[in-house]
């Protein structure tokens, strides 16, 4: 059977030395396509088992997310037609759902070939396809993975479609869970989602800019991350109740107000999470530093706190004292490299406690004069046995402040 395109050369007025030519320019790639097919057949990689080259395929589609071209994990499909078979037949190949622009077709495609495949829907106000986000996220059941990043109406008209398709008495496979709102209106709370969505699987929650709902029990939440972004403030009871149905908590990052006093704040602990390995904590008020003597959490865990306004009493910083206290009195403390006291954004101060370039134990406000030597002595808490460094930077007025005795507690 004749090749179409030498086929049309008869047709043509085209000579015959010319018409010989062009087919054998023909037979040489033919001939090299050929070869090279047989040479890639035994070449050490095509030697590999199927279910091996397929690992290869995921961990190479898994690193090429930095890649700003979509689809661009699938070019290992275009090397031969042994590694396309794998890469079509494979689910895990096709379970990753970028919704910027996504063609329904290709949505479609997709979902077929991830076949029963957890997936992994990210989903930014990009090029909103509405077909395609519908069919995507009718698909909740069996997501993995979401994030949702767009203004409250967006966001809203998405999650409405996950909540529609979802079976309130089947829990789905979610384990990572991120819903951003970017306008500059607080988004309503989650509660219709936590109601709808059974997520006993969930291992990463992080809200952005959502009014903070009660947290249903999740029995395997590792990480919580919450930031109100400066949306009016949050019920200290919503947090600590939502942290009772957190047992396995291990990391915990906070950053809002809270419409109770610091002492309404110790009637709604205490909270036992005795997994935490690390808390940050950013408010607007120091005397919120008091949430942390609501919660339990093992000495060892790393603790992290910001205020945007100086302590109002003594007492707020006894209360760090407390912290500081607690920390030190753990192992981990002992192994306290360097230490570090800075006046940052002044007047202000950072005390930070480092082992081996992490900050173990991290404290930033806002002072006043009346501060100054009460926030230093907190030094004198921590074991300084394997302290190496002890930067002190930008106190212009520091022998003034404090005095020549804390110079004398130094060289000790």
């Amino acid at each position: 059977m004749p090749i179409p395109q030498i086929a049309r050369l008869s047709g043509e007025s085209v000579s015959a030395r010319d018409a010989q030519a062009i087919i054998d320019e023909k037979i040489t790639e033919a001939a090299i396509r050929e070869l090279r097919t047989q040479r890639n057949i035994h070449s050490p990689i095509s030697k590999l088992p199927t279910e091996l080259l397929s690992e290869i395929f995921v961990l190479a589609k898994l690193a090429s997310h930095t890649n700003t071209r979509q689809g661009s994990w699938l070019n290992v499909a275009c090397v031969c037609r042994n590694w396309r078979d794998i890469a079509v037949n494979e689910a895990r190949m096709w379970n990753t759902f970028e919704l910027m622009g996504m063609h329904l077709d290709w949505a479609k495609t997709m979902l077929t070939r991830s076949k029963d495949a957890p997936l992994s829907i990210h989903f930014f106000p990009l090029r909103y396809e509405p077909d395609t986000v519908k069919l995507v996220m009718s698909q909740i059941s069996r997501t993995q993975d979401l994030l949702i990043c767009a203004d409250n109406s967006r966001l809203w008209e998405v999650m409405e479609i996950a909540i529609a398709h979802a079976t309130p008495d089947v829990p789905t496979r979610l384990q990572s869970l991120v819903l951003c709102n970017i306008s500059p209106l607080a988004s309503e709370s989650m509660h219709r989602v936590f109601a709808a969505v059974q997520m006993p699987l969930i291992l990463d929650l992080q809200l952005y800019g959502i009014r903070l709902p009660t947290i249903p029990p999740m029995p395997l939440l590792r990480r919580f991350y919450y930031d109100q972004n400066s949306f009016g403030s949050e019920s200290m009871a919503t947090l600590l109740s939502s942290l009772q149905n957190t047992p396995c908590l291990e990391d915990l990052d906070v950053g809002c107000t809270f419409d109770a006093s610091a002492e309404e704040m110790i009637h709604y602990g205490p909270v036992q999470l005795p997994k935490l390995k690390a808390i940050s904590f950013r408010t607007n008020r120091f005397e919120y530093f008091s949430l942390l003597q609501c919660i339990r959490y093992p000495p060892s865990s790393l603790v992290r706190f910001k205020s945007k306004r100086a302590p109002v009493q003594l007492a707020d910083i006894n209360n760090v004292s407390g912290i500081v206290s607690r920390f030190a009195s753990s192992d981990v403390a002992a192994n306290i490299n360097s230490i570090s006291l800075l006046n940052e954004g002044g007047p202000g101060l950072r005390l930070t406690a480092w082992i081996s370039n992490v900050p173990a134990l991290d404290i930033h406000c806002p002072i006043s004069e009346r501060d100054t030597l009460p926030l230093f002595n907190l030094c004198e808490m921590l074991p300084a046995s394997k302290v190496r460094t002890f930067r002190i930077n930008n106190f212009a007025s520091i022998n003034e402040t404090i005095g020549p005795g804390f110079s004398d507690d130094l060289n000790k």
